[in-house]
């Protein structure tokens, strides 16, 4: 997951008829709200409009570059895709009664672009807070005041990446390996890969693929600071499928290149004073 900042100009801004849509998700709003301060039976339904937020898919996905807001898988490449509700709409797992954050259905700071192996098949109503902090469950509520163990893209603090995610990767005999996995360093990334799945099977292969094909675009710029240079301009755009593990990939490649100049340098000096120089591991 990368940071990306909530911007509905850049969003809908170009959408002529995004007035028009507000009028309506204004009123579907009112409407929920309305039925949930009246008393229902059980079998009854809150009256949902999933066409409203529905109509925002196109343009969330457009801003997101056609990625899961979650995974940045390529949506259109594993399924149709879903609007995930970052804070869920009707229900909350594990908190019976809490009714979801029905009056931000159609809140579209709360709409996000997902596949639906992150949303259907993880996330779902899932949406834990910090349990010093309990849940908003009103429309009257300060949501500045829950502190959510989920992380959204539209989280600032994602701008460092580092404090939340750690991609592994392995060097055996001196070549750099990608493994496609990643870890939570915060508590709110630990829940994250749990809850979205971050790790599945598939996900991982994805993004292990991404991950060696920017190595394959860095490794002429091991000893070459031009070509490096070339290869990050391309690597570290936003748009990329799994961006923010090509980004990891490019910070481990630094990191492993400048130990492989340690070592030529090493040997060098080594070299030079026994009048013979050693071969550095084969590696990528």
């Amino acid at each position: 997951m990368m940071y990306r900042p909530y911007d509905p100009k850049a969003m809908f801004g170009a959408w002529a008829e995004y007035t028009g849509w507000q009028t309506s998700a204004k009123d579907a709003t009112d409407a929920l709200v309305k039925w949930f301060g009246q008393t229902h039976g059980p079998e009854e339904e809150a009256p949902v409009e999933k066409k409203v937020y529905g109509q925002l898919k196109d343009r969330l996905k457009a801003y997101f570059h056609d990625k899961c807001a979650y995974c940045e898988s390529l949506i259109d490449a594993v399924g149709w895709g879903d609007v995930d509700h970052f804070r869920p709409k009707l229900r909350v797992s594990g908190n019976p009664n809490h009714h979801g954050y029905y009056w931000l259905a159609y809140n579209e700071a709360n709409l996000l672009p997902s596949c639906e192996r992150c949303n259907r098949g993880g996330k779902r109503d899932n949406f834990p807070v910090d349990p010093a902090n309990a849940h908003v469950t009103a429309p009257n509520g300060n949501l500045s005041q829950e502190h959510p163990l989920l992380l959204s893209p539209y989280d600032a603090s994602l701008q460092n990446g580092d404090m939340h995610w750690k991609f592994e990767f392995r060097e055996v005999d001196g070549r750099f390996t990608p493994t496609g996995m990643v870890d939570g360093v915060s508590a709110e990334a630990q829940h994250s890969v749990k809850i979205y799945k971050l790790n599945r099977e598939w996900l991982v292969t994805l993004r292990r693929m991404s991950q060696e094909q920017a190595v394959d675009k860095l490794k002429p710029g091991l000893l070459d600071d031009k070509l490096l240079g070339q290869a990050l301009d391309e690597l570290l755009d936003f748009s990329r499928q799994h961006s923010a593990a090509v980004r990891a990939t490019c910070v481990a490649f630094l990191d492993y290149r400048e130990r492989r100049l340690q070592e030529v340098r090493r040997q060098l000096i080594t070299g030079l004073t026994a009048g013979k120089l050693q071969p550095l591991p084969q590696g990528n």
